[in-house]
Protein backbone atom coordinates (compact mmCIF):
# COMPACT_ATOMS: atom_id res chain seq x y z
CA UNK A 1 0.00 0.00 0.00
CA UNK A 2 1.48 3.35 -0.89
CA UNK A 3 0.92 6.02 2.09
CA UNK A 4 1.24 9.32 0.87
CA UNK A 5 1.24 12.93 2.50
CA UNK A 6 1.86 16.31 2.43
CA UNK A 7 4.87 18.80 3.65
CA UNK A 8 4.01 22.38 3.78
CA UNK A 9 7.02 24.18 3.65
CA UNK A 10 5.62 27.78 5.61
CA UNK A 11 7.10 31.18 6.61
CA UNK A 12 5.15 34.00 8.04
CA UNK A 13 1.94 33.43 6.19
CA UNK A 14 -0.36 32.54 8.87
CA UNK A 15 -3.69 33.71 7.61
CA UNK A 16 -3.30 30.90 4.64
CA UNK A 17 -2.04 27.57 6.78
CA UNK A 18 -5.48 27.04 8.51
CA UNK A 19 -7.23 26.41 5.29
CA UNK A 20 -4.61 24.89 2.97
CA UNK A 21 -4.30 21.85 6.03
CA UNK A 22 -7.81 21.70 6.68
CA UNK A 23 -8.12 21.04 2.70
CA UNK A 24 -5.05 18.55 2.48
CA UNK A 25 -6.45 16.65 5.95
CA UNK A 26 -9.81 16.37 4.54
CA UNK A 27 -8.89 14.66 1.08
CA UNK A 28 -7.15 12.36 3.68
CA UNK A 29 -3.17 13.71 3.70
CA UNK A 30 -1.38 13.23 6.90
CA UNK A 31 0.50 17.10 6.94
CA UNK A 32 4.08 17.73 7.64
CA UNK A 33 4.12 21.79 8.11
CA UNK A 34 7.70 22.76 7.78
CA UNK A 35 7.83 25.96 9.72
CA UNK A 36 10.95 27.46 8.31
CA UNK A 37 12.39 30.45 10.89
CA UNK A 38 8.88 32.48 11.35
CA UNK A 39 8.26 34.67 14.52
CA UNK A 40 6.43 33.59 17.22
CA UNK A 41 3.40 34.79 15.99
CA UNK A 42 3.26 32.58 13.11
CA UNK A 43 4.50 29.95 14.55
CA UNK A 44 1.78 29.99 17.55
CA UNK A 45 -0.36 29.07 14.65
CA UNK A 46 0.91 26.29 13.21
CA UNK A 47 1.28 24.62 16.69
CA UNK A 48 -2.45 25.44 16.56
CA UNK A 49 -3.46 23.59 13.90
CA UNK A 50 -0.46 20.72 14.91
CA UNK A 51 -2.67 20.74 18.83
CA UNK A 52 -5.83 19.96 17.43
CA UNK A 53 -5.49 17.39 15.08
CA UNK A 54 -3.05 13.96 15.32
CA UNK A 55 -2.13 14.03 11.30
CA UNK A 56 -0.70 17.07 11.27
CA UNK A 57 3.06 17.42 12.87
CA UNK A 58 4.97 20.93 12.46
CA UNK A 59 9.08 20.70 12.24
CA UNK A 60 10.88 23.84 13.35
CA UNK A 61 13.58 25.36 11.31
CA UNK A 62 15.28 27.74 13.79
CA UNK A 63 16.28 30.35 10.92
CA UNK A 64 14.85 30.74 7.51
CA UNK A 65 16.91 28.48 5.38
CA UNK A 66 14.54 28.83 2.12
CA UNK A 67 11.80 26.29 0.97
CA UNK A 68 14.13 24.16 -0.46
CA UNK A 69 15.29 23.16 2.90
CA UNK A 70 12.06 23.06 4.25
CA UNK A 71 11.24 20.81 1.60
CA UNK A 72 13.68 18.39 2.05
CA UNK A 73 13.05 18.49 6.18
CA UNK A 74 9.43 17.42 5.34
CA UNK A 75 10.33 15.08 2.84
CA UNK A 76 13.03 13.56 4.93
CA UNK A 77 11.00 13.40 7.96
CA UNK A 78 8.08 11.43 5.54
CA UNK A 79 10.35 8.79 4.69
CA UNK A 80 11.45 7.84 7.90
CA UNK A 81 8.04 7.71 8.81
CA UNK A 82 7.74 5.07 5.70
CA UNK A 83 5.54 7.36 3.52
CA UNK A 84 6.50 6.53 -0.09
CA UNK A 85 4.88 9.86 -1.76
CA UNK A 86 5.17 13.45 -0.68
CA UNK A 87 3.56 16.34 -2.09
CA UNK A 88 5.05 19.65 -1.28
CA UNK A 89 3.64 23.38 -2.00
CA UNK A 90 2.75 26.24 -0.82
CA UNK A 91 -0.22 27.52 0.46
CA UNK A 92 -1.81 30.73 -1.24
CA UNK A 93 -4.82 32.28 -0.49
CA UNK A 94 -7.47 32.17 -3.19
CA UNK A 95 -7.79 34.15 -5.94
Amino acid sequence: MIRACAVVPYFEHPHTLEGCVDALRRNGLKCWIVDDGSGPAAQAVAQRIAARDSGVTVLPHTVNRGKGAAVLTGCRAASRRRFHSRLAGRCRRAA
